[in-house]
C-alpha cells in the first residue's frame, strides 16, 4: 500500500480536526487526484468534498483511492490506515447510492460489514438499497441492526423504518422494530403524534394507520389500536391481507401459533398466491413448538402457487425427509423438480437444471428419462467448465490457481474417457511445490500408476506424498489405502512397507500393524532367488538416474560433485541434480553436512530461495532442486562493474530472500556470486545452502571448523569460531563491493589474515559513480567484529531501501 506523499499531512490533519473543509480543498484540490498516491490525504480530500455536498468530485478521488488499492484488505485497513481513513469506502457507496448505481453501492456496503459496527451508513444504505429492490426481508434486518449497534443514528433508523413500511405495509416484524427504536429514541410519544398527524392528513391510509395503530398496540392501548385498523377499512384485497396480518402478529404475541393462524388464513383468501409476507411469517412459525403440523405442506403449495419452485422444494425435501412415505408430498415433489429443470432450461441455467435432474435422479431412482437428463445436463456443464478451465489456463493465472484448474481439468478428462497420459499431465502440473492440491494430484498420479501395474513409479509418487506435512488423518487413511492396493495387486513389499508406516504413527488404526507384522514375516519366509548375485561395484550414476529421469545434459564440474539438468519422468519438470562425487558417504561428518544442506534448504519456502525436491543418501549421493533458467550472478558480472541503479536493485532483492532465511534462523555460510543465481526476467534465487546451519542449535558445525570460500569469508569464520547471521552480512559486503568495483577487496597474499586485520581500499577510489552512502552500507558489512556491523539483513534491507 502506497502511502505518503510531499504534502505536509501534519497541516492537512490540524485542518480536518477544525473541520476546515474549504481549506484542505484549496491544499490538496490544487493537483488532479491522480497526481497523488497517499490514501490518507486522498481520503481527507473526499471527506472535504462530501462534507460540502460536492458529490462528483469526492468520487473521483474516491475512484482515484480504488486505482492505488483496486483489492483492499479492510481488516488490514483498519490497522494499518486506522477506520479515520477509510470514511472514503462509505462515501463512495453513498455517492454511489445517490447516482441511483444500487448494486455497486451495496457491494462496498456489504464489504464494509467485516470491520464490525464501524461506518454506520453501511446498514443505513442497504436497508434503502434492499427497500428500493424489493428485498424488505434483508431491509428489516439492516434497519434491525442499525437499531441494535448505532444508538446515535436510532433517527436514520426510525426513517429508513418508514421508508420501508411504505414500500411493503404487510412486512413481517417491522412494527416492532420500529415500536422498538422510537421508544430507545426516548420519543415514543412524540413520534406517534406524528404518526397521527401523518393519518388525520390522509385519512385510511394504511402505512400511517399500521404505524399508529402498532405503536399503540405495543404501549399496551388495545382498544386504541383496534379502533384505528377498523377505522382504516381498505378497499384493495392485499391491503385487507395485511391488515389481516397484523392482527396476526398480535395474536401470536397473547395466544401463540394456534390463536394467529386464523388471522393468516384470512390473509391467505386475500393476498396473491405465494405473497412473501404471508410465507415468512409462515416460516418463522416452523420454528415454533406450537407450530400445527400442516403448516409446511401449506407452504410447500403457497410456493408453488406463486412460482418460487425452489422454495417449494425445500419444504417438499423436508416433508419427504421426515416422512418418507408421505406418496403425496413425494408426487409434488417430483412435480415441482420438473418444473425447476424446465425452467432453468428455458433460462440457459444448466447449472439449476443439472441440480434438479440430480435430485429428481435422488428422489426416483427409477425414472430413466430423469436419468437420462441429469445424464445429458452433467456431459454439457462439464464441457462448458473443461472450456473455461482451458481459457483460464492461456491467460495470466497464479500458479497456485493454475494447480488447482489442472487437478480439476484432470478429474473432467477422466470423466470424458482420456488416455492416461492426458490426465497424468494435469496431475503432474497440479502437483508442482506450494500447489494447495499438491497432495491430491500426487494420491490421484499413484492410482494411476498403480492400476497400469508400474508399480515403482506408484511407489515413488507415494513417497513423494507421505514426505509432505499432511493432515494426521489423511496420512493414516490414505497410506493404510495405498497398502491395500499393493497388497490387491500381490505387491508384498511395498504393501508392508506402508502398513508399517500406518501402524508406527497409530499402532491402533485398523489392523494395520497385524498386517505388517503378518507380511513382513511371509517376506522373511518367501524361498529366496537361487540365481547368483551380481558381482559388487560402483553405481553408474547415469543409469541410476534413469529410472526417473530423462533428458540427463551434465552442466558443471568440480571437484566435489558435477551437476545435471534432466527431465523428473514423474512430475514431468525440469530439475538439477547435483550428485555427490568422491567418499563422502564414508565420512559421517561430511555426510552429516550433506543432510543438513537439504534439510536447511528444504525447510525454507521462498521464490527467492531454491527449492530441494529430493535428497538421496545411499550411492549414488545427489540432491535433486529447482532447475533455474538463468545463469550464476558470477557469471554474468565476470569481473565487470555493475551500474549504481542495477546494483541497487539486485542488492535488495539478494537480501531478501536472505532476511527469510535469518528469520527461521538458517545461516548461508557460503554467500559469493556464484551460488546467486538470476532468472532470464531478472529475478533472484539463492543456491547451496550446503553449509548452511539452523541457528540456535547444536549444529553440525563446530569450532575450528575452516567452512566456506576464502574470498567471501568473515573473520570469525576463518578463525574457525562460532557464527551467526552478521557473517553472512560480511560476505554479503565482499559480493556487493565485487558488484561495484569489478573485484573483491582481498584477492592476493595471505587472503585469511587480510579478512581479519586489514581495511579493504575505499569503494569509490575504484568505482566514483558510488555515492557515499552506499559505500558506507557496504563499508559497514566489512567491519571485522560482527557488533559493527548491521545486526540482521533485515536492518541492511532498510538502509538498502532508503538509499533507493
Amino acid at each position: 500500500m502506497r502511502l505518503f506523499a510531499a504534502e505536509d499531512t501534519k497541516k492537512v490533519d490540524a485542518l480536518y480536526q477544525q473541520s476546515d473543509w474549504n481549506k484542505i480543498i484549496a491544499l490538496l484540490g490544487r493537483k488532479p487526484p491522480e497526481e497523488y498516491d497517499d490514501i490518507r490525504l486522498l481520503n481527507d480530500l473526499a471527506v472535504a468534498y462530501h462534507q460540502l455536498q460536492k458529490f462528483d468530485q469526492a468520487l473521483a478521488v474516491c475512484e482515484q483511492i480504488g486505482k492505488l488499492e483496486p483489492n483492499p484488505d479492510l481488516v488490514r485497513q483498519q490497522t494499518e490506515l486506522t477506520p479515520r481513513y477509510m470514511r472514503y469506502h462509505a462515501i463512495m457507496g453513498e455517492v454511489l447510492y445517490r447516482k441511483g448505481e444500487m448494486d455497486r453501492a451495496l457491494d462496498i456496503f456489504t464489504r464494509l460489514k467485516v470491520v464490525g459496527t464501524r461506518f454506520s451508513d453501511k446498514y443505513y444504505y442497504s436497508g434503502r438499497i434492499h427497500t428500493k429492490k424489493g428485498n424488505y426481508r434483508m431491509a428489516l434486518f439492516e434497519f434491525k441492526g442499525m437499531v441494535d449497534n448505532v444508538p446515535n443514528r436510532i433517527r436514520d433508523a426510525i426513517r429508513g423504518l418508514g421508508e420501508l413500511i411504505a414500500a411493503c405495509p404487510g412486512q413481517a416484524e417491522v412494527y416492532a422494530q420500529l415500536h422498538r427504536a422510537c421508544q430507545q429514541s426516548g420519543k415514543l410519544d412524540e413520534y406517534l403524534s406524528r404518526y397521527k398527524k401523518e393519518l388525520a392528513e390522509a385519512p385510511g391510509a394504511l402505512p400511517a394507520g399500521l404505524k399508529v395503530a402498532s405503536l399503540l398496540f405495543h404501549k399496551g392501548d388495545k382498544a386504541g389500536a383496534e379502533k384505528i385498523l377498523a377505522s382504516l377499512n381498505p378497499e384493495d384485497n392485499r391491503e385487507k391481507g395485511w391488515l389481516a396480518l397484523v392482527r396476526g402478529d398480535w395474536a401470536l404475541g397473547e395466544k401463540g401459533a394456534p390463536g394467529a393462524m386464523p388471522h393468516y388464513q384470512a390473509a391467505e383468501a386475500l393476498l396473491p398466491p405465494g405473497d412473501l409476507t404471508l410465507v415468512e411469517r409462515l416460516e418463522d412459525l416452523l420454528r415454533r413448538p406450537d407450530a400445527g403440523p400442516d403448516i409446511r405442506s401449506k407452504l410447500a403449495k403457497l410456493s408453488e402457487a406463486g412460482g418460487d419452485a425452489e422454495r417449494a422444494c425445500r419444504h417438499l425435501e423436508a416433508i419427504v425427509a421426515a416422512l418418507p412415505a408421505d406418496a403425496e408430498a413425494r408426487t409434488s415433489l417430483g412435480r415441482v423438480l420438473r418444473t425447476m429443470m424446465a425452467d432453468a432450461f428455458a433460462a440457459n441455467d444448466l447449472e439449476k437444471a443439472g441440480g434438479a435432474a440430480d435430485k429428481l435422479t435422488q428422489y426416483f431412482p427409477q425414472d430413466a428419462e430423469a436419468a437420462a437428463q441429469a445424464q445429458q445436463i452433467r456431459e454439457v456443464l462439464r464441457s462448458r467448465r473443461k472450456e473455461e478451465l482451458e481459457r483460464l489456463l492461456a491467460g495470466r493465472i497464479v500458479p497456485s490457481k493454475a494447480a488447482q484448474a489442472h487437478f480439476e481439468l484432470a478429474s473432467l478428462e477422466r470423466d470424458f474417457g482420456a488416455g492416461e497420459d492426458v490426465i497424468l499431465s494435469h496431475l503432474q502440473k497440479a502437483a508442482v511445490e506450494r500447489s494447495p492440491v499438491r497432495a491430491e494430484a500426487l494420491r490421484e498420479m499413484s492410482r494411476i500408476h498403480l492400476e497400469k501395474g508400474a508399480f515403482d513409479v506408484a511407489e515413488s509418487v507415494l513417497d513423494i506424498l507421505f514426505s509432505l506435512k499432511l493432515v494426521e488423518e489423511n496420512r493414516l487413511e490414505w497410506g493404510y489405502d495405498a497398502a491395500e492396493a499393493f497388497e490387491g495387486k500381490g505387491q508384498r513389499k511395498p504393501a508392508q512397507k506402508y502398513y508399517a508406516m500406518v501402524a508406527a504413527a497409530d499402532a491402533g488404526f485398523r489392523d494395520a500393524a497385524a498386517k505388517a507384522q503378518a507380511l513382513g514375516q511371509a517376506l522373511q519366509a518367501a524361498p529366496q532367488a537361487t540365481a547368483p548375485a551380481a558381482p559388487a561395484g560402483p553405481v553408474d550414476p547415469i543409469q541410476f538416474l534413469s529410472r526417473r529421469y530423462d533428458g540427463i545434459v551434465e552442466l558443471g564440474r568440480g571437484a566435489m560433485g558435477v551437476v545435471y539438468k534432466a527431465r523428473d519422468k514423474i512430475l514431468d519438470r525440469q530439475v538439477a541434480i547435483k550428485m555427490i562425487l568422491g567418499d563422502l558417504g564414508k565420512d559421517p561428518e561430511a555426510l552429516g553436512r550433506f543432510i543438513t544442506e537439504a534439510q536447511s534448504a528444504a525447510a525454507l519456502e521462498h521464490p527467492g530461495i531454491i527449492t530441494i525436491y529430493d535428497i538421496r543418501t545411499d550411492d549414488p549421493m545427489f540432491i535433486v532442486m529447482e532447475f533455474v533458467d538463468g545463469k550464476s550472478l558470477g557469471g554474468l558480472v565476470a569481473g565487470r562493474k555493475l551500474p549504481v541503479a542495477q546494483f541497487a536493485k539486485l542488492a535488495i532483492r539478494i537480501c531478501e530472500p536472505l532476511a527469510f532465511a535469518h528469520q527461521a534462523q538458517v545461516i548461508h555460510r557460503d554467500l559469493k556470486p556464484d551460488n546467486i543465481m538470476v532468472t532470464k526476467n531478472g529475478g533472484v534465487k539463492v543456491a547451496d545452502f550446503g553449509l548452511a546451519r539452523k541457528g540456535g542449535g547444536s549444529g553440525m558445525t563446530q569450532v575450528g571448523q575452516v567452512m566456506g570460500t576464502p574470498y567471501y569469508m568473515s573473520p570469525e569464520q576463518i578463525r574457525g569460531g562460532a557464527v551467526d547471521g552478521r557473517s553472512d552480512l560480511y560476505s554479503l559486503g565482499i559480493m556487493f563491493y565485487e558488484l561495484l568495483t569489478g573485484a573483491v577487496p582481498f584477492k592476493e597474499g595471505d587472503i585469511a589474515y587480510l579478512h581479519m586485520h586489514e581495511e579493504p581500499p575505499r569503494i569509490s577510489l575504484k568505482n566514483p559513480e558510488v555515492s557515499k552512502p552506499l559505500e558506507d552500507i557496504v563499508l559497514r558489512c566489512l567491519k571485522k567484529t560482527p557488533e559493527e556491523r548491521y545486526q540482521s539483513v533485515d536492518e541492511l534491507l532498510e538502509a538498502l531501501k532508503a538509499l533507493a
